[in-house]
């Protein structure tokens, strides 16, 4: 279970380095200072595509994470119900 909590762990904090990198290189395209041409334009629709799927993986391993996560839980004793103990009757006299 460790393993695959660090496996989700690693594959998260990629798709986080991956959504930064991808912002940056947009930023550079649509700078003020640049000019969006057909060549700027390919790169653009490219940064945004693997924007889009490295926030749809972020959020599938965060869903992934939290549930794995709560998994791990310990789940309280249910509340044990104390029962007073049955009243002894006391024996019958013994008629003879």
């Amino acid at each position: 279970m460790l393993g695959a909590l660090l496996g989700i762990h690693a594959d998260l904090v990629f798709a986080e380095r991956n959504i930064d990198f991808q912002l940056d290189r947009l930023r550079q395209f649509t700078g003020e200072d640049r000019e969006v041409g057909p060549f700027a334009a390919g790169h653009i629709l490219d940064c945004a595509q693997r924007l889009s799927q490295s926030v749809t993986a972020r959020d599938a391993h965060t869903k992934a994470l939290t549930a794995a996560l709560q998994g791990l839980r310990r789940n309280e004793p249910p509340a044990a119900t104390v029962t007073a103990p049955a009243a002894r009757t006391a024996p019958a006299a013994r008629t003879h």
